[in-house]
């Protein structure tokens, strides 16, 4: 048990008020005091006077510039074009197309659950492209 003066700690208080507290406290009190002096070093160093773990969007708006409105709508018809192209091939290729680019498998983990060999996937996966290749360039 170790005794603190709350006056020292708090800016607010104006006279000498001391309390108790236990060691474990006192480690979590010390830690908190470390990272709150790591973290003003840190805004010295980069003079970041704001926040730097607040979240106003200063970060995200200089890392990812906003979507322009012609653009917006160019790529929902590019998505549209290309989910009409899905849906006009074989339920074979089109399985193994949304089971590999959509949902990030292997194609030998593909040709495991389907029984076949690796190269028959990746042969079918690559016709399917060349098919919705030909599909998309019609319409650009």
């Amino acid at each position: 048990m170790k005794n603190i003066n709350l006056k020292d700690l708090y800016p607010d208080c104006f006279e000498d008020i001391f309390i108790e507290l236990s060691d474990d406290i006192l480690d979590v009190f010390n830690d908190f005091l470390k990272a709150e002096n790591a973290y003003n070093r840190k805004k010295y160093r980069y003079n970041a006077y704001y926040s730097l773990d607040r979240n106003d969007g200063i970060e995200r708006d200089l890392l990812n510039p906003p979507f322009l409105t012609d653009k917006m709508c160019e790529n929902n018809i590019l998505n549209e074009q290309i989910y009409n192209a899905l849906k006009t091939l074989p339920p074979e290729q089109f399985r193994r197309i949304y089971l590999h680019y959509f949902l990030n498998m292997n194609k030998t983990e593909i040709a495991k659950i389907e029984g076949v060999t690796e190269g028959a996937v990746r042969l079918s996966i690559k016709i399917g492209l060349k098919k919705i290749e030909k599909i998309i360039e019609k319409y650009l």
